[in-house]
């Protein structure tokens, strides 16, 4: 223990700030690591509003530049480069630039790897609009010119689904027969074209 405060006072007040900035950022890090892994952090993010000098905001899909996650990100950064400095003599205004540097450029790179692996996320919703083009086989047959609706089924986002459907063609579209999706009808149906 007394190595440690020998090791401790021997440094300078700058150096201090940055270890302890350093260790207790390093150390909220593995804990928010740690409850990721066991699946015990549900969006324990803290999102700011910053419209008054740009919106930071991402929008969509939630994330923020703001977030717990990248101010921890930053500060780990600003730490251990900010020691990194001071022990090789930078001093500790140079080092300060070079630690806000490498602050900015972690919560950045962290904000951008969480943007990316929200973007591969997938809600789950099925959107119709995504059948236009599928090639379909008819289910039940499809009465002309839009006079009702019979069945398709077609694949739609990787799944395969039997799905009302209507055609705007002057023939009757017979069980079997292979139809092209064309359009949405409402939020349920297809309109859908002969495939000659």
């Amino acid at each position: 223990m007394t190595d440690l405060n020998n090791w401790w006072d021997a440094m300078g007040t700058g150096t201090q700030i940055f270890y302890g900035i350093a260790l207790l950022s390093t150390l909220c890090l593995l804990i928010q690591t740690t409850l990721l892994l066991f699946g015990l952090d549900h969006g324990g993010d803290l999102d700011f509003d910053a419209d008054a000098t740009g919106d930071f905001d991402h929008g969509d899909d939630g994330l923020s530049l703001l977030s717990v996650r990248t101010i921890i990100s930053f500060l780990v950064g600003f730490g251990w480069v900010g020691v990194i400095t001071t022990k090789s003599g930078l001093g500790v205004l140079l080092g300060l630039v070079f630690a806000t540097i490498a602050g900015f450029i972690l919560m950045l790179t962290v904000f951008w790897i969480m943007r990316s692996f929200a973007r591969l996320q997938s809600d789950g919703t099925l959107n119709f609009t995504n059948a236009i083009g599928e090639i379909g086989t008819v289910y039940l047959p499809i009465p002309p010119e839009k006079q009702s609706a019979g069945q398709i089924e077609v694949m739609i986002q990787g799944r395969l689904m039997v799905v009302r459907a209507f055609t705007s063609s002057e023939e009757k579209l017979d069980n079997r027969s292979k139809v092209r999706v064309i359009d949405v009808v409402g939020e349920d149906a297809l309109l859908v074209q002969p495939l000659n």
